[in-house]
């Protein structure tokens, strides 16, 4: 198969850093604490599925052989939905036709999140804990309005009337640098 084995002192392997090592096992402690209080666990995520592409040849045994390649142009079939230990929740299904003009992004998404949301809702009643487990897709991570802080590029005066608009005091006097570690601190 063309794997050539290495000592892994010569290799830097991201996976073996102490954060993501650390932030994995808080993950999966995540997960044990949500299963011991018989949360309802789904698992989210998309795909895409160029529209008429013919598969002419495939990997073989051997190595030889490649997939076709749609090349990205056309439009292409998105789906969306959650999963969980029975299968597929076929009322969350999203599919629709992935064009320059019409494709995921974050509203598309959280219209998704709110109606799959609201039928899980339905399904298990007012009382039962629901968990949808995300990727790290960029439309999964959009702020709403709310939630944006300033950054080191916002005016002064932008980040001022933030820390206003949150009832946060500070001296007039205060130069941007200590405005930002106000906005860090709340």
């Amino acid at each position: 198969l063309g794997f050539v084995y290495q000592r892994t002192s010569k290799i830097k392997i991201a996976l073996d850093s102490q954060a993501f090592v650390a932030a994995r096992a808080k993950y999966f402690q995540i997960l044990d604490e949500f299963r011991e209080d018989n949360v309802h666990l789904y698992y989210h995520d998309e795909t895409w599925i160029n529209l008429r592409e013919v598969k002419r040849s495939i990997w073989t045994l051997n190595g030889e052989g490649e997939i076709k390649k749609g090349g990205g142009k056309g439009s292409r079939l998105a789906v969306s939905a959650i999963i969980d230990v029975n299968g597929y929740h076929i009322p969350s299904v999203d599919i629709w036709t992935y064009t320059e003009d019409h494709n995921m992004d974050s509203s598309h998404f959280l219209m998704w999140l709110d109606s799959t949301c609201a039928t899980l809702r339905e399904e298990t009643g007012e009382k039962k804990r629901i968990a949808i487990c995300l990727d790290n897709a960029t439309w999964h991570n959009k702020l709403t309005e709310e939630s944006i802080i300033p950054k080191r590029a916002s005016t002064k005066a932008e980040i001022q009337q933030w820390l206003k608009d949150r009832k946060i005091h500070f001296p007039e006097k205060f130069i941007k640098a200590q405005l930002l570690e106000l906005v860090g601190a709340n």
